[in-house]
C-alpha cells in the first residue's frame, strides 16, 4: 500500500488562504474609499438671517443689564462689557477667544433667559476667522439671542486707545 500524498491537499489550502487575503484587501479598500468619499463632502453650519422687508421694524426693548456686548479687535482680542459702555470706557475689559466661552456663560448664569442678549460687534480689523469663532461660541454655549451689529464710533475710538 502507497501512503497518501497530501500535497494536493497542501496546494489547496495554500491558495484558500491566499484567496481569502486578497478578498481581505479588497474589503478594506473598498471600505476605506467609501469612508473617505463620504467624508469629502463640504459641511456647513445653518446660518439664519432675518427677513429683508422695506416697512419698519419693531424693534424689541431688551434690559441692558442683560447684554453682554462683545467687540471684536485685532490680532484675535476681544473687548466687552456687560450693560451699557460707560463714557470712559472703565468697564471695558480685554478678553481672548481662550477664555470668552467661560465669560459668556457666567454672564448668562447671572442673568434672567429673556434678558440674556449678545451684542456682537466686529471691529474694523477683526478677521473673518474670529468673527465665524464667535458665532461658534453662540452655538457651543446655547446662546438664544445674539445679533451682529456695526461697532459705533465711540467703542472703536475706545478699542483704538487700548
Amino acid at each position: 500500500m502507497e501512503p497518501v500524498s497530501h500535497r494536493k491537499y497542501e496546494w489547496t489550502r495554500f491558495w484558500f488562504i491566499i484567496l481569502i487575503g486578497v478578498i481581505a484587501c479588497i474589503l478594506f479598500s473598498i471600505a476605506f474609499f467609501v469612508f473617505t468619499v463620504g467624508m469629502s463632502h463640504p459641511t456647513s453650519m445653518k446660518l439664519v438671517l432675518p427677513k429683508d422687508t422695506d416697512t419698519a421694524v419693531h424693534v424689541s426693548k431688551t434690559n441692558p443689564e442683560g447684554a453682554l456686548t462683545l467687540l471684536l479687535g485685532r490680532h484675535d482680542v476681544i473687548y466687552f462689557y456687560e450693560g451699557q459702555l460707560a463714557l470712559n470706557g472703565a468697564n471695558l475689559k480685554e478678553s481672548d477667544y481662550t477664555r470668552i466661552r467661560k465669560i459668556i456663560l457666567d454672564k448668562k448664569a447671572r442673568t434672567d433667559e429673556k434678558d440674556f442678549v449678545v451684542v456682537i460687534k466686529p471691529a474694523e480689523g477683526a478677521s473673518y476667522k474670529n468673527t465665524v469663532d464667535i458665532l461658534d461660541e453662540m452655538t457651543i454655549n446655547d446662546v438664544k439671542r445674539y445679533a451682529m451689529v456695526d461697532i459705533s464710533p465711540a467703542e472703536n475710538e475706545t478699542i483704538n486707545k487700548k
